[in-house]
């Protein structure tokens, strides 16, 4: 496609003849040129490296620079052959300026150039910006509004409200307080969680005066460009914030002061007059919207209010256990007044006694400037006391135990007389309202019902408890004795079954040799009598055993007990038996222990039970040794005595049974030995008196081991 240049020196790309008329050629320029630099559009001509070569009058302006400063320089945007761009042109004063540039490809002074036409389109944009910017604004006004109506929970709502507030501001965020009409404060509202994270803001401190306060009181927006030099900002928070921005938009529906929006940046920003214009629009579509959305939560929180007393009336009622009791009225208290901490104090035998108390969240507040005065106050009036913040108590002094910037006392009335009293605390300064007080008052009534019913039910239960435990005790005390004269019955049958076998021998045997002592001649005399004498001790021996077991039985063995040293009792015994031992020709050691071994008992009981084991020791054993010694146990703490032979032994269905009266086993009945089986029973019965134990171990053919453990002193 031919490319055509307005000056003379320009040649056609599709190769004009040099030989055109020269006249021609400078008329063609002379025309062109005054077309061009009369030309509204700016026209810059660059060659291929972006050098301006030509600039018109228009662009002279556009780019309010003179001539000999751009001829020569850098165009410094990109030019491209047959596009269209936007560019920004920024001038010496700073001023931007958006320009819409074309280009085409020429040759200019024999060499390939670039001719860019430069449209200001400065006005369209701002005019096209201007739109798009209300348009924006009236969409995030629908949708906000729309968002925050679809919200039924009111701080879901406040959130909505504080995050989109800081994106329509472009800011770096919002913060949204609330206006406490009883308390004629803010409080906190929300905050945009990309503020929350930035910094903390702390409540509006009540004892100056609030930004709050002071555009509510206004009506309109309140601008601070530099928050440090604002009288309403605490020095605390000038600190923190040197260089704040801060537009505060007053929340105000009707003759209802609803409390503040505050965009805030945390750089220097300079408001300008749409955006307060905007602010003021916006704040009033909110502010209708929280009306509503506060005038339902009203609605809604006295019908869940209603509710809630119904549920906490039941389940005050729920349990009769006074500490399951107390557990619920701090629990359901929760439901209907707020509180950090709170405790049931009890008027227990004219003293004031801290019951129940239990944590909801921070103990670390200032506490009130509370003194037994307002206690008396509450007990007084039957009314409840609120106490605001003050100076720290000592910890004798202060009657509660946890601490709050606000404490609420309810009195418990009974019968026109206060029992005790609900101590709430919240660390939020002046958190309590007379309508807290109402309702505290409302469900302390029912709780004082509760605590007494619960009280009258423990001492019911604890009669019927003690009654119930009276008659078990007294029902076991005769199950006991039943028991026991059962087992008395049953002994007494067995011993006169025992003592009637055991007796029926001897005595058959001396009728017997009686007998036959009449009927036989004089040299039979010598043996009958013998025999006679035989059985005649014999039976001695059983009814002296029997009179033995009768006395440990009824524990009317008198001996006095002392301190006894064990290895005396063994050295004793062992010396009355050394004879007899070596006349069986049977070994018989004694290994005492090195130290004393002291218990307390009777001395001549334990060389009873020394004596039977020794005996039993010699009359079961043929050959061998039998070794006697004494030990110290540390692990049982006591006295150890044992008595160790190699005699015939005890089966081991023998050893279970060898402690009853009047068993012997089978080892001592085939061998014919004498005995009565009562010596084991007599040893146990005097070793149980001295709260020890006796034990016994013992192989067939190998030798039997019998241990008595004693209490060491």
């Amino acid at each position: 496609m031919p490319v055509y240049s307005p000056f003379a020196s320009v040649c056609l790309r599709t190769g004009l003849q040099d030989n055109m008329n020269e006249k021609l050629l400078q008329a063609s320029e002379n025309r062109f040129r005054k077309v061009i630099e009369a030309n509204a559009d700016s026209v810059v001509i660059v060659d291929a490296v972006g050098i301006i070569q030509y600039v018109n009058p228009a662009a002279i302006n556009l780019f309010a620079r003179q001539q000999p400063n751009l001829i020569g320089a850098m165009f410094g945007y990109p030019v491209v052959a047959n596009e269209t761009t936007e560019i920004d042109i920024i001038n010496p004063d700073s001023v931007i300026k958006v320009a819409e540039m074309r280009v085409v490809e020429i040759v200019w002074q024999q060499e390939i150039a670039y001719l860019a036409s430069l449209r200001d389109i400065t006005d369209r944009k701002r005019d096209e910006e201007g739109l798009r910017a209300r348009e924006h604004f009236l969409t995030w006004l629908n949708e906000i509004t729309r968002a925050a109506l679809e919200t039924p929970d009111f701080s879901a709502m406040l959130q909505i409200f504080a995050e989109r507030l800081g994106e329509l501001f472009g800011a770096d965020g919002c913060n949204i307080t609330l206006w406490h009409e009883e308390r004629q404060t803010a409080v906190s509202g929300a905050i945009s969680s990309a503020l929350a994270q930035e910094l903390f803001l702390p409540d509006p401190d009540v004892r100056q005066k609030t930004m709050t306060e002071a555009v509510l009181k206004s009506g309109r927006a309140f601008v601070l460009e530099n928050v440090g030099h604002s009288p309403y900002a605490a020095t605390h928070t000038a600190m923190l914030f040197p260089s704040q921005s801060i537009m505060a938009l007053p929340l105000i529906a009707g003759s209802q002061k609803l409390g503040a929006a505050f965009i805030i940046f945390l750089a220097p920003h300079h408001f300008t007059p749409d955006e307060i214009q905007q602010g003021e629009q916006v704040v009033s579509h909110i502010s209708l919207a929280l009306a509503k959305a506060q005038a339902l939560k009203a609605e809604k929180e006295q019908r869940e209010l209603a509710e809630t007393l119904s549920k906490v009336i039941g389940a005050l009622g729920s349990s009769l256990a006074p500490k399951q009791v107390l557990e619920v009225i701090l629990g359901q208290l929760a439901q209907v007044v707020a509180y950090d901490t709170a405790s049931v104090l009890l008027l227990i035998n004219n003293n004031l006694e801290n019951v129940a108390f239990r944590a909801n969240g921070s103990e670390t507040a200032v506490s009130p400037n509370l003194t037994p005065a307002h206690i008396k106050r509450v007990f007084s009036t039957l009314e409840p006391v609120i106490v605001s913040a003050g100076h720290e108590l000592a910890e004798a002094q202060r009657p509660l135990p946890p601490s709050g910037a606000c404490w609420l006392g309810v009195p418990l009335i009974i019968k026109g007389r206060a029992i005790g009293l609900l101590s709430l605390t919240k660390s939020e300064t002046a958190y309590y309202s007379p309508k807290d007080a109402a309702i505290g008052l409302a469900f302390g009534q029912h709780a004082a019902v509760a605590i007494v019913n619960a009280q009258l039910h423990e001492q019911i239960q604890q009669y019927a408890d003690e009654l119930e435990n009276r008659v078990n005790h007294r029902t076991q005390e005769l199950r006991q004795a039943y028991v026991q004269l059962q087992e008395l019955d049953r002994l007494k049958s067995k011993f006169i079954d025992d003592i009637s076998h055991e007796l029926r021998t001897p005595l058959a045997n001396l009728m017997l040799y009686i007998d036959l002592l009449r009927k036989s001649p004089m040299e039979k005399y010598a043996h009958y009598l013998n025999v006679l004498n035989l059985q005649t001790g014999r039976l001695i021996e059983l009814v002296e055993s029997i009179l033995r077991l009768s006395q440990l039985d009824l524990n009317q063995d008198n001996d006095a007990w002392t301190r006894i040293n064990l290895n005396d009792v063994a050295a004793h015994v062992l010396d009355k038996y050394q004879f007899q031992a070596r006349r069986k020709g049977l070994n018989l050691l004694f290994t005492p222990h090195t130290d004393d071994l002291s218990v307390r008992g009777s001395f001549k009981q334990l060389a009873e039970v020394t004596t039977i084991l020794l005996e039993n020791a010699i009359k079961y054993t043929e050959t061998g040794e039998i070794r006697l010694n004494t030990f110290s146990d540390p692990v049982s703490a006591c006295a150890c005595l044992q008595i160790e032979d190699t005699g015939i032994g005890v089966a081991a269905d023998d050893i279970p049974h060898l402690f009853d009266r009047f068993y012997r086993g089978r080892g001592a009945s085939q061998s014919n030995m004498p005995g009565m089986g009562l010596g084991l029973n007599i040893a146990q019965s005097i070793v149980a008196l001295h709260n020890g134990s006796i034990e016994v171990s013992s192989n067939l053919g190998v030798g039997t081991r019998f241990r008595v453990a004693l209490p060491l002193l």
